[in-house]
C-alpha cells in the first residue's frame, strides 16, 4: 500500500515559510486532508537563511503594525537570537524527505526548482 505524501513548510522564523507556502499553493499543489487515523509519509521544505537576514526580519516584522501583538515578538527575541547562534533551527525529526530552501535572498529563490523537486519526490511511490 502506497502511503500519501504530505508536504511540510518548516523553518526558524522569518525565513518566508507563508510566502513560499502561499507561492507553492498558486502551482495547484493539492494537499491531503489529515485525520489522526491517516498514515503519511513526510515531505519538508526546510526555508532557512543566514542568522543575520532572519534577525533582520524578525526585528522588523515585530515593530510592523501587520503583526498581531499577541505574538509577543518583542518578547522573544533574545530567544531567537540564541537559538540562532546556536544552530537550533533543523528540520524536524520525522523521517521522510527533506529539501532544503536557503531564503536569505527572495530574489533569488527558484521557485520552478522546488516544483520539480516536489514533484518529482511525490511520484515516487513510497511503501508504507
Amino acid at each position: 500500500m502506497e502511503l500519501p505524501w504530505v508536504i511540510i513548510v518548516t523553518g526558524p522564523p522569518c525565513t518566508g515559510k507563508t510566502s513560499l507556502g502561499k507561492r507553492l499553493a498558486h502551482h495547484n499543489i493539492r494537499f491531503n486532508r489529515l485525520g489522526e487515523q491517516y498514515r503519511f509519509y513526510p515531505l519538508q521544505v526546510f526555508c532557512r537563511a543566514e542568522p543575520a537576514v532572519i534577525l533582520q526580519r524578525f526585528i522588523a516584522r515585530a515593530a510592523s503594525s501587520e503583526r498581531h501583538p499577541g505574538h509577543v515578538d518583542h518578547l522573544t527575541l533574545e530567544e531567537v537570537r540564541r537559538s540562532l547562534e546556536n544552530d537550533e533551527f533543523t528540520a524536524l525529526d520525522i523521517g521522510g524527505q527533506v529539501i532544503t530552501v536557503d531564503t536569505t535572498d527572495f530574489a533569488k529563490i527558484d521557485y520552478g526548482q522546488i516544483l520539480r523537486l516536489l514533484r518529482q519526490a511525490v511520484t515516487k511511490p513510497v511503501a508504507s
